[in-house]
C-alpha cells in the first residue's frame, strides 16, 4: 500500500505539466477513451464467449448432474461479467458527461 502512493504521487508529479497544456489533455482523453472502448469490446467479447461455452457444455452434459452444474455456473458466470461491462460503460459514460459539463458549463 505504501509503494501505491509513491506511485501515485510520482504519476501525478510526471503528469502536472500535461494538466497545464489544454491540447496534452485533450490528447490524453482520447486516448484513455480509445483504451477504455477496446477494454469495453474484449471484455464484452470475452463474457459471450463464457455464455456460448457454457451453452456448449449444458447441451452436452446429458443427464450428468455435476456437468449440468457447471455449465449452470459457467453460464452465470458469464452473464454477470456481462453486466459488470455493461455497468461500467454505463458509469463511465456517465462520469465523463458529469465531467465534461463541469469543465464546459452551457452558456446562458
Amino acid at each position: 500500500m505504501k509503494y501505491l502512493i509513491y506511485i501515485f504521487l510520482l504519476i501525478c508529479a510526471l503528469s502536472f505539466p500535461m494538466i497545464v497544456n489544454a491540447q496534452a489533455v485533450n490528447r490524453l482523453y482520447t486516448f484513455l477513451d480509445s483504451i477504455a472502448w477496446i477494454l469495453r469490446a474484449v471484455g464484452s467479447a470475452l463474457a459471450i464467449i463464457v455464455i456460448i461455452v457454457g451453452g456448449i457444455m449444458y447441451m452436452t452434459a446429458g443427464a450428468d448432474e455435476s456437468r449440468v452444474t457447471n455449465a449452470k455456473k459457467t453460464i452465470t458466470y458469464g452473464l454477470i461479467g456481462l453486466v459488470i461491462v455493461l455497468a461500467a460503460t454505463f458509469i463511465i459514460d456517465l462520469l465523463d458527461e458529469v465531467v465534461l459539463d463541469q469543465l464546459n458549463p452551457p452558456a446562458v
